[in-house]
């Protein structure tokens, strides 16, 4: 449900969380917390060079501005190709701390591209 009242947890980390950590890695259990109630709008244009599209990343960033910073989960947009050469993607972050006039943007990029 996305209603008003809706809580997010974030995975700030992009730690893999899944059923048998003894073949894929990760952990089977990991613990979420909500960061405060900003929701950011955060919008990514892929490149037009040749090789520049993935399906395969997992993106995630760190929004420094004047009052703190914030760390958001990894950016995917469900049931949509994202990062696909020359278009735009815009992601909506619900749940976040307020971080004021935003001064830095830092980007963690995992994936097998």
């Amino acid at each position: 449900s996305s209603g008003i009242n809706a809580e997010y947890g974030y995975n700030t980390k992009g730690t893999v969380l899944n059923g048998d950590h003894r073949y894929y890695g990760g952990v089977t259990s990991l613990q979420m917390r909500k960061q405060c109630n900003e929701h950011y709008y955060i919008t990514a244009l892929t490149s037009t060079e040749s090789r520049s599209q993935t399906d395969k990343i997992h993106l995630r960033m760190k929004l420094i501005g004047e009052r703190g910073a914030t760390i958001t989960g990894i950016l995917d947009n469900e049931g949509r190709n994202d990062f696909r050469r020359g278009e735009d993607d815009t992601f909506v972050v619900p749940g976040m701390k307020f971080v004021g006039k935003i001064r830095c943007i830092e980007l963690y990029a995992e994936g097998s591209d």
